[in-house]
């Protein structure tokens, strides 16, 4: 959590906001990712999707990126068709208290609007190596992948099994139905064979438990 923290202290003092602003909003981000109903949509997730970006030599501009990294699931509710909207304003509401430009600005916000389909919006390789962090848990060593499908799970406890396989088949089904679910070359290459072969597996338990 210090890290995290300590992160986005970083990121926020580079990007000009005042002290006291960046350590509300680490307050609201902390709370929010810290909810108890987020079993995946959780400080974990925005953890592992900083790395990529730290370990991401493509990216040309890293503070925008990181911004749409930590507010683009600011607001989740698995029943909810609005979470990216909400998030979206959350973030070009705290962007005015930046030093970015309105065109940085209104890119980070793009970003985050973008994860409601998963598909650019403004057509720049910092977009879509963005919108591939978001879903490289797909690529992820099985047993990662495992534990990703069972937090998301917890996230629908409500939902009956019969009906929230369903409904995961029918996404799962539709992501392999694409080309590719990576829209850089440097998703692809790094989670692609493996995100198919997760998807598979998955897929096939789901025809065996529930057909």
């Amino acid at each position: 959590m210090f890290e995290l923290e300590d992160g986005w202290n970083r990121l926020t003092s580079s990007l000009g906001v005042l002290s006291e602003i960046s350590s509300t909003q680490w307050k609201e981000l902390r709370s929010s990712y810290r909810q108890p109903s987020r079993h995946y949509h959780n400080l974990k997730h925005i953890e592992a999707l900083l790395g990529h970006l730290e370990d991401c030599h493509l990216v040309t501009d890293s503070k925008v990126v990181a911004l749409a990294i930590w507010f683009h699931d600011i607001i989740y509710n698995p029943f909810s068709s609005t979470n990216e909207e909400d998030s979206a304003n959350i973030l070009a509401n705290f962007a005015k208290a930046t030093t970015l430009s309105g065109e940085q600005q209104k890119a980070a916000v793009a970003y985050v609007r973008a994860t409601a389909k998963h598909t650019p919006l403004t057509e720049t390789l910092d977009e879509r190596l963005f919108l591939d962090f978001d879903l490289s848990i797909l690529g992820s060593p099985p047993s990662t992948y495992q534990s990703y499908c069972k937090n998301i799970r917890a996230e629908y406890h409500q939902v009956p099994d019969k009906i929230f396989y369903s409904k995961r088949k029918e996404l799962l089904l539709a992501m392999i139905s694409k080309p590719t679910l990576f829209w850089s070359d440097f998703g692809r290459d790094k989670w692609q064979e493996q995100a198919s072969s997760n998807i598979e597996v998955e897929l096939n338990q789901i025809t065996s438990d529930w057909n």
